[in-house]
């Protein structure tokens, strides 16, 4: 949000809000906004103040809504601080499945399975969509590192359209031990080559990723309680090798240039048209030693750039095919026989994965942008709250026998609790009345009134 108020909210360049991507969410209202007036949509002070109402959460903390929805958050091993939502009511489950990813060796805690037990609704979403095509994470990488290699030593510069947060921590860690292991060392001096990474918020990116430690891998937490960084990055800006670049506009006022060659990570990738991506794409678009490394699939290099292009994607997202797993490993039938709900976004491969689960007995909706679904979550048994004093009956039996206890009572909703009170009161009642009628406690068979119950549920 401080990116976009930064690199459009003073431009005097004319952008129309339906040519960017920011504001992909406008609908209808992104259509009617006249030219440069979109810009009055937010400011520093507004976004500091929603800023403010967030509040932080634990992961496997539970939250609790209007005393009837619970909330808690799971690890989905895409990035620091990345969640999957459980929402759980009295008697339903409904888990939320974000960006996620299993891929494994990064910084982010590992996705977190106990998120799909029992639950009654799983809701996908953000998935990525990879071809036979792309290339494997791990090839990608090694490819990028070949083409940093051979553009340093060519004298020429490394650009990366890429945000400030996410993979981009363990690039800046991977990309060191590379070049230490061809014989180049990440530095402020003259023999060394420097990393910078530029925009609004890339000194509170850095500062912040080395103490969120709850985020991080078991081993990368057993390094907070000693006196060293747990992440890479952190002694790279100790030493100077890395730097953070607040503005470009500034810095050049200041009359303070970039070391040349060197590693830059621009910061949001979104607004190629403006902020440092512009920037240096101008500066060293026309020198084909300079490369663009697009790590981030969407990003397209505007038409007459003279760079090195490499698309190697990084995307750590879960695929559908990984979803399946997922759920066949850990998402296991319900005891009680309700029935089980699968969203899945529309994408390749969506049909089959409908057809396999339904084979399964789940449920599976296939929906894309905007669409409203309608899920069963009818139950079939509620949970009734009992008073106080009913809870204090005790019915004494010799050996294993069982009773039953006849009662009349008036049954209330109240806060989304079902409260079994007397006939003339309340939500608030705290007593009940035994029927006038009382009937002398006998010993019944267990299990044919469990039978009988089954009969009129059915």
């Amino acid at each position: 949000m401080e990116e976009l108020v930064s690199y459009h909210g003073h431009s005097i360049t004319s952008i129309a809000p339906k040519s960017s991507t920011h504001f992909s969410q406008l609908g209808a209202m992104g259509q009617s906004c006249i030219e440069q007036g979109w810009r009055s949509l937010y400011t520093m002070k507004e976004i500091a103040s929603c800023i403010e109402k967030i509040q932080p959460v634990r992961f496997t903390e539970t939250l609790t809504l209007f005393s009837t929805l619970r909330l808690e958050a799971h690890s989905s091993g895409h990035s620091l601080g990345s969640a999957n939502w459980l929402l759980e009511t009295s008697y339903k489950k409904i888990v939320f499945l974000s960006s996620s990813s299993l891929v494994t060796g990064l910084h982010p805690l590992d996705f977190d399975t106990s998120v799909l037990k029992n639950a009654d609704v799983i809701h996908v979403s953000d998935l990525t969509n990879q071809s036979h095509l792309d290339l494997s994470f791990q090839r990608s990488k090694a490819k990028m590192m070949s083409y940093i290699g051979r553009a340093l030593q060519a004298r020429g510069n490394v650009l990366f359209p890429i945000p400030t947060m996410g993979i981009i921590f363990d690039l800046i860690g991977e990309i060191r031990n590379y070049l230490l292991s061809v014989g180049v060392e990440i530095g402020h001096e003259t023999h060394q080559i420097p990393i910078y990474m530029v925009g609004p918020m890339a000194n509170r990116s850095l500062q912040y990723a080395n103490i969120c430690g709850e985020w991080m891998t078991p081993e990368l937490q057993e390094q907070l309680y000693v006196p060293k960084m747990p992440l890479p990055h952190g002694l790279l800006l100790k030493s100077g090798g890395l730097q953070a670049v607040g503005s470009i506009s500034l810095d050049v006022k200041a009359k303070k240039d970039f070391k040349e060659p060197c590693i830059v990570f621009t910061g949001d990738y979104a607004c190629p048209t403006n902020g440092p991506v512009s920037w240096f794409l101008k500066k060293w678009g026309n020198s084909e030693h300079n490369v663009c490394i697009v790590v981030v699939p969407s990003f397209d290099v505007p038409l007459g750039c003279r760079m090195t292009v490499l698309r190697a994607p990084l995307d750590t997202r879960i695929t559908l095919t990984e979803v399946g797993r997922l759920l066949t490993m850990n998402w296991m039938r319900k005891l009680d026989g309700s029935p089980r709900h699968i969203i899945i976004p529309k994408c390749q491969g969506a049909t089959q994965f409908q057809e396999d689960w339904r084979q399964k007995g789940a449920d599976v909706h296939i929906y894309t942008s905007g669409d409203i679904l309608d899920v069963d979550l009818k139950r079939k048994w509620d949970k009734v709250t009992i008073s106080e004093k009913l809870s204090q009956l005790e019915p004494q039996a010799p050996g294993s026998a069982s009773y039953l206890l006849p009662i009349s009572g008036s049954l209330h909703l109240h806060n989304n609790q079902l409260v079994l009170g007397d006939m003339n009161s309340g939500p608030s009642t705290r007593a009940i009345t035994l029927a006038d009628n009382r009937t002398p406690i006998q010993p019944v068979d267990a299990i044919s009134i469990m039978k009988r119950l089954k009969e009129v549920r059915n």
